[in-house]
């Protein structure tokens, strides 16, 4: 198994853990800003760790991103404020990234440059994220779900992800084992 495929197992169940997490914020609102500043801050040293072992110094663009994320997860932890913050970027992120998604369907389609599962998936799923991106944001203000069910909606967004990048990943793995 390469690397790559790995390094996608270990995501998938990432993803399937912090989706877990972000389900049971439903029961404790307050567990939202200790995920997200754990997030913040083990990315951040990540980040940090490859600029300094790739670039052998800490003056280049992953060191930089790596401690501004470790900085982020600090104030997260200290004050507990970036989870609106970020809460409002994910709800536009699944509805812009829904809006690309329905139009990229509709190229695929017209072009025919994939075949009739592609673009059907993809219109199904920019459908879901651009509704789910809505129903976060609009009216403005007072959107139509609250921003603590936003949370759960993340989570099962993540799970979600996380067991179609692992079923995935094994289903190529089977067809090269043929």
């Amino acid at each position: 198994m390469t690397k790559a495929k790995w390094f996608g197992i270990v995501e998938s169940i990432i993803l399937v853990v912090l989706g877990i997490l972000l389900v049971a914020s439903l029961a404790d609102s307050s567990i939202i800003d200790y995920i997200i500043g754990s997030a913040l801050v083990a990315g951040g040293v990540i980040y940090l760790a490859l600029g300094i072992i790739q670039k052998k110094g800490v003056l280049n663009a992953q060191a930089t991103f790596g401690t501004l994320l470790v900085g982020a997860g600090i104030v997260e932890f200290l004050n507990k404020s970036i989870s609106n913050f970020i809460g409002s970027s994910a709800a536009w992120f699944l509805f812009i990234f829904g809006a690309l998604l329905i139009v990229n369907a509709l190229v695929w389609l017209i072009g025919k440059y994939r075949g009739k599962a592609y673009w059907i998936t993809a219109l199904v799923f920019g459908v879901a994220l651009l509704t789910l991106g809505a129903l976060l944001l609009f009216p403005y203000g007072n959107p139509i779900i609250s921003q603590q069910w936003g949370w759960v909606i993340y989570g099962i967004v993540f799970i979600l992800f996380g067991v179609l990048l692992f079923v995935s990943i094994m289903i190529s793995l089977s067809k090269k084992k043929k």
